[in-house]
């Protein structure tokens, strides 16, 4: 893991909490509040350790390999279903959101127990808390719910290095395990 830390100075905004890139900076560019200048802005800067996500491309492997593998999990688990004879409830419940609590249990189960989904397992990558600490329930559970939000996985196209917007809400990032 010590090959994925560097020693940073980092300023980060106080409204929003985006990282401030330039000591010049007059405005936030995350949410436009104005950034703070000398005295308050030495107070705001500190130096730390910081976690790097993985790439672009890791993301994406992640995403697609999670998705195939949540239909195969999906798949068994209806088989299972439908061998077990009629379910006399199945027909009121939306095939929506059957396939959000399977999405939820799939991810709390792989995520929750190793950090890492079967995505995360063949691509090398796992889940950690901001701090390098590993993620409890809580923070699973909130990344799990945020990737229901409609067009999330849209949040990844912004940097080099991407956290998703599950990421952001619970405060975690995917990092290459070494």
């Amino acid at each position: 893991m010590k090959a994925q830390m560097q020693l940073l100075k980092l300023m980060f905004c106080t409204n929003c909490g985006e990282q401030i890139i330039s000591l010049n900076a007059n405005f936030c560019r995350g949410c436009g509040v104005k950034v703070a200048k000398g005295a308050d802005q030495i107070k705001a800067t500190k130096s730390f350790t910081a976690v790097i996500p993985t790439t672009r491309v890791k993301r994406a492997l992640n995403f697609a390999l999670d998705y195939v593998g949540f239909y195969v999990f999906s798949y068994f688990i209806g088989h299972t279903a439908v061998t077990m004879g009629p379910i006399p409830w199945i027909d009121r419940v939306n095939e929506w959101v059957v396939g959000g609590v399977l999405l939820i249990i799939y991810f709390v189960f792989f995520e929750g127990i190793w950090a890492k989904s079967p995505g995360k397992l063949i691509t090398r990558t796992r889940v950690v808390m901001e701090d390098e600490r590993r993620p409890g329930f809580k923070a699973i559970l909130i990344r799990t719910l945020a990737r229901l939000i409609p067009f999330e996985f849209l949040t990844f196209f912004k940097p080099k290095h991407p956290r998703g917007l599950h990421d952001r809400l619970s405060k975690t990032v995917v990092v290459d395990d070494l």
